[in-house]
């Protein structure tokens, strides 16, 4: 039965505790506000000045061998 919009429906709204909810909204909306930081920043300066990295490329700090 899970083709059911029913079904569906009951099965989207897992339920998580509070915090974690509000964690997750949070990461979310200081991620937003760095990548607009980020666009505003490439908009108003001299092209090419400021590279686009790739998120994962930015976690990493070192390369350890």
């Amino acid at each position: 039965h899970q083709h059911l919009p029913e079904v569906r429906r009951i099965k989207a709204h897992t339920h998580l505790p509070k915090r974690v909810l509000k964690a997750a909204l949070v990461k979310k909306t200081v991620r937003g506000t760095q990548q607009k930081r980020e666009k505003n920043r490439r908009a108003h300066s001299a092209p090419g000045a400021v590279p686009k990295v790739q998120r994962k490329k930015k976690q990493v700090w070192s390369v350890q061998e």
